[in-house]
């Protein structure tokens, strides 16, 4: 028995939190001066930094999950503004951000699903992305947060390879690659 080294993908992924913006009280509690209202726009940046292409690329985002005691609720779905792949280009509809469960729980969500060539990334390529969203965000327990009120803000991108281009992913294709 010979066993198959499986090349494990490497792929980086950068968030930030490009834009914060009061857009006023919240609708269910306006006398609640605690509680406001914030447009925020979150940019994605996937690169692939390994030695092979990657294939089904998906985004994960629980932003909600991993700050529940500041973050209220989702006012409305969220919506993709940008979306770039560094070859192929793109348009918004290669990433589904109203999505049921993006920002809330770890539901994963394809990327590149609309412009041909986009849901792959050959080596050194990237796929840059932006998402606006709205939340009720609790004034008086986000200042009562360690660190002067940071708050968590972490994605996760998941891929896999193709070496031999049969179109199964590494891990589930019973063919031995040499």
């Amino acid at each position: 028995d010979t066993p198959t080294i499986l090349d494990i993908p490497q792929i980086t992924l950068n968030k930030t939190s490009s834009s914060l913006i009061d857009i006023g009280p919240d609708a269910n509690a306006p006398a609640n001066a605690d509680r406001r209202t914030f447009l925020v726009e979150f940019a994605y940046e996937i690169i692939n930094t390994g030695a092979f292409t990657l294939t089904d690329i998906a985004l994960q985002d629980d932003f909600m999950a991993q700050n529940p005691t500041v973050v209220v609720r989702q006012v409305g779905q969220a919506s993709t503004v940008a979306f770039n792949h560094s070859v192929h280009g793109g348009v918004t509809a290669d990433f589904a951000a109203g999505t049921a469960g993006f920002l809330e729980t770890l539901a994963a969500v394809p990327v590149g699903t609309a412009t041909q060539g986009a849901d792959s990334l050959e080596v050194g390529e990237s796929i840059t992305l932006s998402v606006r969203a709205s939340f009720v965000i609790d004034l008086a327990a986000l200042a009562a947060l360690p660190g002067n009120g940071l708050i968590e803000n972490q994605g996760r991108v998941t891929s896999y390879s193709d070496k031999d281009g049969d179109g199964i992913p590494d891990w589930q294709d019973p063919t031995p690659v040499e």
